[in-house]
């Protein structure tokens, strides 16, 4: 079939939102990238015929032809002509009007590369959801440039999308296909499965789709009012809940000029600030884009508000306060990390508590974009953090994007414990994501480079962006979690969880690299390894490997039902290939590990992910740094496949502990 653009030449009876979007700022853009190159080869001789552009793009002549069709559409100031013999031909009529279009039509920012299915999708379900009304489905193959088959495909699985949001699909015959349903269901389904939040470059800037989704308000504008009132008020946010925080904003706008507007709800006990920050943010956009506000959509932009800011100044609490106190008794009691003395953990514990139970108090839930990475990249953390919660908060329990964060601060502070001097280089910080991922990015930097690095401080993108370069210059080199502009300064680009590639990279602007701990090799002994041939199901993986630590005396005979409470908890699988069941709490006479390694996968969560490797972990009480070695060792496997396939061939227990020697 090819990818056919424009197949049909008739006026559709329901003008597109986004074509009229178009009309209206009278600047078709090229959201193609073939038909932004087609434009520059005809801009300059020598002509091209069909065949040429065919074998030049490895396209069919027919998807050229229907290209052409779309260009002498969308273009304004010229047209495309076919010289017989020759080729295709630009025409310029007006050079001033076509000169003004190619500039804004070409420019990157406006360009969505719409490759995958996973885009055009994504994109296709940004029309319907910011246009409330009929679209005619072979208008919506046009502008993702798929076939009329093909898009039958997209809207069935954007049924179901719309299914798990509460949200109607209809589809009206002649009238084509739209999205119903409430509003707020409306505007949750577009954040969640339309926008990305890819840390890496989410807070730097805006991407060429939301660009598009909100061509007509001024993203930098709307930055500028919310992050100037934010900071008249005295409230404080990380650059990842400033760019939520925008965007909220921006669909705001988009949905009122559409006709959506939120319904009114009861109102939340906010404090002073919060709604005093959303009026004013309200009130400059109204005059900014002469768009009239309603108060059920201010008491939104109020709750928002309050999900992604923190004062200044929390105020006291004394139950909140010696719930911390519990948290950090219960890790010293079980877990034998003494972490009751570190004043920078209980700032944070207690800051991080109160903001959990605001949103609470705001009927709001906060997801956790960073869960997997903590779960995977800070098992132990989690773990701690975990069993803490669970002991001290009992009712109501907290989710699992809570203990989440929750685990960021535990863990920081467990490297900050073990961790060496102050380092020599001199190094700022710049993380994008809020103050626990950055404490733990400076925890995990200590712990790797105990005699290497100073950290000198921690800065928000905004922040960086506003510091002077004689400031940034104290630095020796930058660490940042977000891509920076040059400024003629040293900087290295690393995720928060600080990988071995990323440390690595750190390393190359240090000295050599650290001594490496012991070898994870006397955590395991031949008598707690198993090999099954045969298919079996996660409890007889399970039974066999607790049987195997009761039998060896490692552990008691309520191993097994502690194991259990654990999986009831949250899912232990750290990969699709990788699991690390364990206990609620350390109980072990000395730290181990039982090992199974399965021929057949086997499911190992409600998710249906499946696993081939086990390690039942059994922790001795007071072996903190035994403890810290094992995770290290996991982490090691979890981030290495080839490892992980060793281990996968690994026939005999010596095979195993070779890998584990090396």
């Amino acid at each position: 079939m090819g990818n056919h653009l424009f197949a049909k030449h008739r006026k559709p009876p329901h003008y597109n939102y986004w074509k009229q979007l178009n009309k209206e700022k009278e600047v078709p853009m090229l959201t193609q990238p073939r038909l932004k190159e087609i434009l520059q080869l005809l801009l300059h001789p020598p002509l091209y015929t069909a065949d040429q552009l065919a074998q030049r793009f490895g396209v069919t002549v027919r998807t050229i032809r229907s290209d052409i069709q779309a260009l002498n559409r969308l273009i304004q100031g010229a047209s495309i002509h076919l010289r017989r013999s020759k080729g295709y031909e630009l025409v310029v009529c007006d050079p001033e009007r076509f000169e003004t279009w190619r500039k804004q039509a070409t420019s990157p920012d406006w360009t969505l590369t719409l490759d995958s299915m996973e885009d055009r999708q994504r994109y296709l379900l940004s029309i319907l959801l910011i246009d409330s009304s009929w679209q005619d489905p072979d208008d919506l193959a046009d502008m993702i440039y798929v076939s009329r088959n093909t898009i039958q495909g997209y809207l069935r699985t954007i049924r179901t999308i719309c299914a798990a949001h509460g949200l109607s699909y209809e589809s009206g015959g002649q009238q084509g296909v739209r999205i119903t349903g409430p509003e707020d269901k409306r505007r949750d389904c577009l954040c969640q499965e339309v926008l990305d939040r890819n840390l890496t470059d989410y807070v730097t800037g805006f991407s060429p789709l939301e660009k598009r989704l909100f061509e007509r308000t001024d993203l930098d504008m709307l930055s500028r009012i919310i992050y100037s009132q934010l900071q008249n008020t005295q409230l404080s946010c990380s650059d990842y809940a400033l760019k939520n925080l925008i965007l909220h904003a921006a669909l705001m706008i988009e949905r009122i000029q559409a006709g959506g507007i939120l319904p009114p709800r009861q109102a939340a006990i906010l404090p002073a600030e919060v709604t005093l920050a959303a009026e004013r943010i309200c009130r400059d956009i109204s005059e900014a884009e002469e768009l009239e506000i309603p108060e059920s959509e201010r008491d939104s932009m109020s709750l928002h508000i309050a999900l992604n800011t923190r004062l200044s100044g929390v105020s006291e609490s004394e139950d909140l306060r010696q719930a911390v106190r519990k948290l950090l008794d219960h890790i010293w009691t079980v877990w034998r990390f003494d972490l009751r003395n570190d004043p920078v953990l209980q700032k944070d514990l207690y800051n991080h508590l109160f903001s959990i139970f605001k949103a609470r108090r705001s009927q709001q839930h906060h997801p956790n974009p960073l869960l997997n990475t903590i779960r995977n990249s800070f098992p132990l953390a989690y773990d701690i953090s975990l069993d803490a919660v669970s002991h001290v908060f009992q009712e109501p329990a907290f989710s699992e994007d809570e203990v989440g964060y929750i685990s960021l601060h535990i863990g920081a502070a467990v490297e900050r414990c073990y961790s060496g001097q102050l380092k020599p280089a001199r190094v700022w910080l710049v993380c994008g994501s809020g103050m626990a991922t950055s404490r733990m990015l400076e925890a995990r930097l200590k712990s790797y480079f105990q005699t290497k690095l100073d950290i000198l401080g921690t800065l928000s993108y905004q922040q960086y962006l506003k510091n002077t370069d004689e400031q940034l210059g104290e630095a020796d080199f930058l660490i940042s979690t977000v891509p920076l502009l040059d400024r003629g300064i040293p900087f290295v680009e690393v995720d928060f969880s600080l990988t071995r590639d990323n440390a690595e990279n750190v390393t190359r602007m240090l000295s050599p690299v650290r001594n490496q701990s012991d070898g994870p090799a006397r955590f395991f002994q031949e008598n707690l390894f198993v090999r099954f041939d045969d298919p079996v199901t996660k409890d007889q993986v399970l039974d066999e490997l607790c049987s195997r630590l009761t039998t060896a005396g490692i552990s008691g005979p309520d191993l097994r039902e502690s194991v259990r409470k654990r999986e009831e908890i949250s899912h232990t699988n750290l990969n699709d290939i990788f699991a690390i069941p364990h206990p609620m709490t350390p109980e072990a006479s000395r730290t181990r590990a039982a090992v199974a390694v399965l021929n057949h996968p086997v499911v190992w969560n409600d998710k249906g992910s499946a696993v081939q490797i086990v390690f039942l972990l059994a922790f001795c009480k007071g072996e903190q740094q035994s403890i810290e070695r094992l995770y290290d060792y996991l982490l090691e496997i979890v981030q290495s496949v080839p490892l992980q396939q060793s281990i996968l061939k690994a026939g005999t227990f010596e095979e195993f502990q070779t890998l584990c020697l090396k």
